[in-house]
């Protein structure tokens, strides 16, 4: 009996032990902090914003909000409605584009000529100059009140090897977006020659009061909080 007793316990401690094997090596979910896991695609599916193989979250985020913010300026451009007003674009959400940036009281302004930088991962952004009238491919002009060069170095992000030079827009209450043009300029008079549509960048800046520091989003829920340089 004592003998019975116990090789059903060691066959036991096999099972629960082959049981630990299986669960510990299968496949594994990735971590969401999202309520509704389900929702989420991984690897494609049939989503309108599935996250592609070797995506990140914050690069599938990255990717969809610069789609948001050119389909913004698309409503624009066709006269269907104007720009998204701040507290819409400070709240701009669709599927993993989750931004939550603050507004600001005032229209804070970014300093002209200084180079903030994100302590942690070491990124920078330096606005210059402006402002100037930009021109598009359809007849319309765009405003920016400043030029900026970035270099953001996450490489949860779709990490950048060499820094983006942008145009600035403002859009209201301390907040900023970049855009590019993708024309031709005349070397001579540095006209545009080829026009064609500007492109959004997947950042939104909100600039705290007198220029002190700023915070990014790109998409997520999270900010990355840039100082200036001393």
């Amino acid at each position: 009996m004592m003998k019975r007793m116990q090789n059903q316990l060691i066959i036991s401690s096999m099972y629960l032990f082959a049981m630990l094997l299986v669960t510990a090596c299968g496949p594994k979910k990735p971590n969401v902090d999202e309520p509704e896991e389900e929702e989420w695609n991984i690897n494609g599916g049939d989503s309108d914003q599935p996250i592609m193989d070797g995506w990140t979250y914050e690069m599938a985020a990255e990717y969809y909000m610069q789609g948001e913010l050119d389909f913004d300026y698309g409503h624009v451009k066709r006269g269907d409605r104007d720009w998204l007003t701040p507290d819409s674009l400070s709240r701009l959400t669709n599927g993993h584009v989750q931004v939550n940036i603050p507004l600001q009281p005032q229209d804070n302004k970014p300093r002209i000529g200084v180079t903030y930088r994100q302590p942690e991962e070491g990124g920078t952004i330096t606005f210059n100059g402006g402002p100037e009238d930009l021109p598009t491919i359809y007849g319309d002009t765009l405003p920016s009140v400043a030029q900026a060069t970035f270099h953001f170095k996450d490489a949860l992000y779709d990490y950048q090897a060499e820094p983006y030079t942008a145009y600035v827009q403002s859009r209201g209450k301390g907040l900023y977006t970049l855009y590019r043009m993708e024309g031709m300029r005349d070397e001579d008079t540095n006209k545009w020659v080829d026009h064609s549509n500007p492109v959004w960048y997947p950042v939104i800046i909100s600039v705290y009061p007198g220029g002190d520091s700023l915070v990014i989003s790109r998409g997520m829920h999270w900010l990355e909080t840039f100082v200036p340089e001393c």
